[in-house]
């Protein structure tokens, strides 16, 4: 059964992505696109709708939660009412982000899969080849993002570039890229595109990772805890600081970083 749901959202990604593709296309009036252009600029913009379209679904909740007291009960956070002037103001330096640090990136990230021959006219030729690569691709996403992230929560790098995205205790969906721009690039642009790259992900698998990518990141940052989502893990962060550096999990155990960590190594210090 779960296996068939994957199949399914897969199937649907594919046709909504060839969908895009063939609007783009017609758009442009030509019938093939390069490489560079199609996981430069096709990806980008792609990116751009998945990202606006997923903080539009939680700007909703907040702005219905905020006004009506609706899904207040599922906020992590209740008691911190939303700012919007800032909530406003980290919409703009965003979408500033997107259109400075994240379109640049791409282009750099098109040209990069041109020269590494990474293909465009297949998905994956296989369901194991498919898993194989996006857990590859998880682990890279791990790594990168824990270190350069446990990098930003040094003093230096918390006091100079961090602290901008750390202004939200009780984050939004939108502030997941209200960041400064040398991080916005060094730990959620780069952990993001090393892993395709290095397993010459053809362009749909790197849209549908990029597709779990940004919802993931929304959502963690959204202040919401449903049973189907929760964001409980990155709120402790940005309420405490110094634990859940991770995106899986995995180095938080290893390294002893997790939220539990802090509470006991606090319990056994008292």
């Amino acid at each position: 059964e779960y296996m068939g749901t994957v199949k399914r959202i897969i199937e649907i990604a594919m046709i909504f992505m060839e969908a895009f593709l063939g609007v783009y296309n017609s758009l442009r009036g030509i019938d093939e696109i390069s490489p560079f252009e199609q996981f430069g600029i096709v990806a980008f913009i792609y990116s751009e709708i998945v990202y606006w379209v997923v903080c539009s679904f939680f700007m909703a909740l907040d702005y219905y939660s905020a006004s009506a007291g609706l899904w207040k009960e599922y906020k992590i956070q209740p008691r911190k009412p939303v700012n919007w002037k800032k909530y406003g103001n980290s919409s703009l330096m965003a979408a500033c982000n997107h259109a400075f640090v994240s379109l640049p990136s791409m282009l750099l990230f098109g040209y990069l899969q041109q020269l590494r021959g990474s293909r465009l006219d297949i998905w994956f030729e296989s369901h194991e080849q498919l898993a194989t690569q996006i857990v590859i691709i998880l682990i890279f996403e791990e790594i990168f993002f824990y270190y350069s992230h446990r990098l930003l929560h040094t003093t230096w790098g918390f006091r100079n570039i961090h602290c901008v995205h750390h202004e939200w205790e009780a984050p939004v969906a939108v502030t997941a890229t209200y960041a400064h721009p040398v991080e916005h690039f060094a730990s959620n642009l780069f952990p993001s595109m090393v892993g395709p790259l290095v397993v010459g992900a053809s362009f749909n698998v790197t849209m549908l990772w990029f597709t779990l990518a940004i919802t993931n990141t929304c959502c963690v940052h959204s202040g919401y805890n449903f049973s189907w989502l929760t964001a409980l893990g990155h709120d402790q962060h940005h309420s405490a600081t110094k634990c859940n550096f991770g995106v899986l999990n995995i180095l938080d155990y290893l390294h002893g970083t997790r939220y539990e960590d802090l509470i006991s190594s606090r319990s056994k210090s008292s």
